[in-house]
């Protein structure tokens, strides 16, 4: 099977438009950071509130990346599979098989 079995270009876009990304990061770790903050220092088991924001800015990040990457392979792959098309039909009334 190939990529046109599983639909296509057009399975690349829903693909990437249907990847997760972290919309809410930002003010989930503000949630974090004010608990953190609430409840006092001994409470805290991991690394520091900065550090998480870095990482999760880092995540966020890598995952827009890869989202506008998708969406370009499958807009290359739908204009590929136009020309291939157009190709076929063209040799089609050429009577070239």
């Amino acid at each position: 099977g190939g990529l046109l079995d599983i639909g296509g270009p057009a399975y690349l876009a829903e693909l990437a438009d249907s990847a997760v990304t972290v919309v809410n990061a930002g003010e989930y770790g503000r949630l974090v950071h004010d608990l953190h903050l609430r409840t006092g220092p001994t409470t805290w088991l991991g690394p520091s509130p900065s550090a998480c924001d870095a990482d999760v800015r880092a995540l966020a990040h890598g995952l827009s990346t890869s989202a506008d990457d998708l969406r370009r392979t499958a807009a290359r792959l739908e204009r590929r599979a136009a020309d291939l098309d157009a190709a076929a039909r063209a040799a089609a009334l050429a009577g070239i098989n």
